[in-house]
């Protein structure tokens, strides 16, 4: 079974609610056609909290190769997550996932490293 692959277009991080959004789809301007869902992912987080990608289940989302010579030191963490979905087609439009859970703290991409 082959699991398919987001692509990142996109990261904001909002230090208010702590968190990341990963845009993976074209985001609408109407936010009347979104439905958000929560949902189980797992989060891949390389040497100094350095995102590397988020697991769906079926999708994956990579955001960045660990550094070199670090891999080894790469962990996993399962997390709730949000899926920013179109409401017609149910794609997934965006993932927002905490910076920082049990287990885990993402340091890099957003800003602390």
């Amino acid at each position: 079974m082959r699991m398919d692959e987001f692509i990142v277009t996109g990261i904001e991080i909002d230090l208010r609610m702590n968190v990341l959004r990963l845009n993976v789809g074209a985001m609408l301007d109407d936010l009347e056609h979104v439905v958000e869902t929560g949902c189980s992912g797992s989060v891949d987080i390389g040497a100094g909290g350095r995102l590397l990608g988020v697991d769906l289940g079926e999708s994956y989302a990579p955001v960045m190769p660990p550094e070199p010579g670090t891999e080894a030191m790469a962990r996993s963490a399962v997390v709730e997550v949000t899926a920013i979905r179109d409401r017609a087609s149910r794609q997934i439009l965006s993932i927002v996932i905490p910076r920082r859970g049990e287990g885990y703290e993402i340091t890099y991409p957003s800003g602390n490293q």
